[in-house]
């Protein structure tokens, strides 16, 4: 456990797991939101695994989240561990909490996977997300979250580990979720964030509704798209191989040839 003080004044303790080693030259930090356990992908590439606040074995404060705090928390541990400019890769929230990440803390990041994040999704989803906040405040938390998450399902996810995502993802506080829940309709521009980030970016789509890529597309242009067969939202636990070989392959050739084409950029903006 590592102990921060953050901006706010608030103590909280932040779990950070290490695995094996990677290239030094190329670190690579897996950001956990609480629900995908570590040992679902990426076995001989993570080097560092925080829970985020709120999530897993971090401390839950009771306090406003958002995806800055969340993002300063990352940038805080890999600067306390000493880790210079990591691959992030996030599932769901951790792949937003990345993208802020880069958006904000640009020179600390060297490039960041989004493995089916909610992304650019339509405006009528606030009023959605308005009334799973009011039910993740009420009496009836954990059933809310369990209607929500049961849709996030594809027709071939194996039932028992549907069980047992289900029942992980409520170890998570619903003062948390619904913070973050309230902060991603609220306050935060997931389209200002993917506008400003200026390193090479990876989404892994599921054949989920969770993310308008066209649109994404349009204001990233350096964005590459995979896409998982197969699988339902929790795809690095149903097909973590396909989700390997996509990675793998963004680290050994699209993310060198990005490098490349910022760096090329770069030299005729000067």
């Amino acid at each position: 456990m590592h102990p921060r003080v953050d901006p706010t004044g608030i103590e909280v303790a932040i779990a950070v797991r290490t695995r094996a080693r990677s290239s030094p030259s190329r670190p690579i930090a897996q950001i956990r939101s609480g629900i995908v356990r570590g040992s679902l992908w990426l076995p001989t590439q993570i080097v560092e695994e925080p829970d985020l606040r709120g999530h897993g074995d971090s401390d839950a404060p009771e306090q406003r989240y958002t995806m800055q705090l969340l993002a300063d928390d990352v940038a805080w541990m890999c600067s306390q561990l000493g880790i210079e400019r990591p691959v992030v890769v996030g599932h769901s929230l951790g792949g937003l909490v990345g993208l802020e990440l880069a958006a904000g803390h640009g020179q600390q990041v060297r490039a960041v996977t989004l493995v089916d994040s909610i992304l650019l999704v339509p405006c009528v989803r606030a009023g959605f997300v308005r009334e799973l906040v009011a039910a993740l405040r009420s009496a009836d938390a954990s059933r809310a979250l369990r209607e929500y998450y049961s849709t996030f399902f594809g027709p071939h996810d194996d039932p028992a580990r549907m069980a047992w995502i289900l029942d992980e993802i409520i170890r998570t506080p619903a003062h948390v979720t619904s913070s973050i829940l309230e902060d991603s309709v609220q306050s935060w521009d997931d389209a200002d964030a993917l506008a400003r980030c200026e390193v090479p970016l990876l989404y892994l789509d599921a054949s989920t509704p969770n993310a308008d890529l066209a649109r994404a597309t349009k204001l990233q242009p350096q964005l590459a798209v995979g896409r998982t067969i197969g699988s339902g939202h929790f795809s690095p636990c149903e097909v973590p191989e396909q989700i390997n070989a996509m990675l793998e392959r963004f680290l050994a050739v699209g993310l060198e040839q990005k490098i490349d084409d910022h760096s090329a950029e770069r030299r005729r903006c000067r």
